[in-house]
């Protein structure tokens, strides 16, 4: 039995995922329409595995939701390539500076540039 909260729009749907298919599957699952209720879902599967609750399954094929899938994930892996390539240019630069600069300081450092960059002063943690 699976408990989850919501907030409901469309009907749940319990599924399990399906190793032989290798694709969710609701055979063997319910929504327990009498347990359930507008905030909460109840799932009764008759065996055991990894269950989920999937909201909105009418809505993968909405060009909108697809078009806005492949955009901020392109933002997401944009920004992954920058943070990999300023730590290499970071080591880069440190190992320049330094011959004898070992990696703890590097790692160091590289903290303390991304916390920078992320807006956190932290002034009184490294007296």
């Amino acid at each position: 039995m699976c408990y989850c909260t919501f907030q409901r729009e469309k009907l749940p749907q319990c599924v399990f995922w399906d190793y032989d298919s290798l694709d969710w599957s609701s055979s063997g699952c319910s929504l327990d329409r009498r347990r359930s209720t507008s905030t909460s879902a109840v799932c009764r599967c008759e065996h055991l595995t990894n269950f989920a609750i999937i909201f909105g399954a009418d809505d993968a094929d909405d060009p909108v939701l697809s078009i806005l899938s492949l955009v901020l994930g392109t933002v997401s892996c944009s920004c992954f390539a920058v943070t990999i390539l300023m730590t290499h240019l970071l080591r880069w630069v440190l190992s320049r500076q330094s011959r004898s600069t070992d990696a703890n300081s590097i790692k160091k450092n590289s903290v303390a540039v991304a916390a920078r960059a992320a807006g956190w002063n932290g002034a009184r943690w490294w007296r």
